[in-house]
C-alpha cells in the first residue's frame, strides 16, 4: 500500500515492516522518497502546509486533528510499554513547517487533555527561523508568488507583508507564543 490520505493535507505512509520508529515530515512532501529509501521499515506521517493554514487556523488544526489521532494511536499503544512504544523523528521544513508543528503540538494538547507528556522525539529543523523577523518572513512568503502574474503579486505581496507584520508584532511586542520552544 503507498500511502493513506488522512485530510486534504496529510498522508500516512504505511511501513512495509514493523515500525520501530515514527518519522513525521512536516512542511514538504519532496523528500518522503529518500526517507522511504533510507527507513523502507518505517510509519512515515507527511503533513503538507499551505499559506491558507497561516490565516485559517481552524481549517489548520482540522486539518492536522487526523495527524494527531495517528501519532497518538501510534505512540500511546497501551500494548506497549513506555520505553517500547516508537519514538518520533520530526523534520520540519522551513516557516511552514515550524508553524504546523505549533499547530500540531496545540491539537495534541486539545486531543490529550493535557500539554505533558508528548511523545518522546528528535526534531530536526531544515530551513526553519531560529525566531520571528520581519523580512525572512516576508520573503519566504513572496518567493512563492509566480513571476509575471501581475495579478496575483498586486494581491498576494501586501497580504504577505500583512502576515509578517503581523506576526512579527505578535511575538516580538505582545509576547506571542514561540514555537520554536514547543517542539525544540
Amino acid at each position: 500500500m503507498e500511502s493513506v490520505q488522512l485530510s486534504s493535507s496529510s498522508f500516512l505512509y504505511p511501513p512495509l515492516s514493523p515500525p520501530p520508529t515514527l518519522v513525521l515530515l512536516l512542511g514538504h512532501t519532496k523528500y518522503v522518497a529518500k526517507y522511504r529509501e533510507l527507513f523502507p521499515d518505517e510509519i512515515i506521517i507527511v503533513a503538507k502546509s499551505f499559506l491558507r493554514h497561516f490565516f485559517w487556523l481552524p481549517g489548520a488544526r482540522s486539518d492536522l486533528a487526523a495527524v494527531a489521532d495517528a501519532v497518538l494511536g501510534i505512540t500511546k499503544d497501551p500494548s506497549l510499554s513506555p520505553e517500547s512504544r516508537p519514538p518520533i523523528l520530526l523534520h520540519l521544513f522551513s516557516n511552514t513547517g515550524l508553524s504546523t508543528s505549533w499547530q500540531l503540538d496545540n491539537v495534541f494538547a486539545e486531543k490529550a487533555k493535557e500539554a505533558k507528556p508528548r511523545p518522546r522525539r528528535v526534531t530536526i529543523f531544515d530551513s526553519s527561523p531560529g525566531r520571528y523577523e520581519y523580512w525572512s518572513l516576508a520573503s519566504a512568503l513572496l518567493h512563492g508568488i509566480p513571476l509575471g502574474q501581475w495579478l496575483q503579486t498586486l494581491v498576494l505581496v501586501p497580504l504577505a507583508h500583512l502576515l509578517s507584520g503581523t506576526l512579527f508584532i505578535w511575538c516580538r511586542n505582545l509576547n506571542g507564543e514561540d514555537w520554536i520552544a514547543k517542539w525544540g
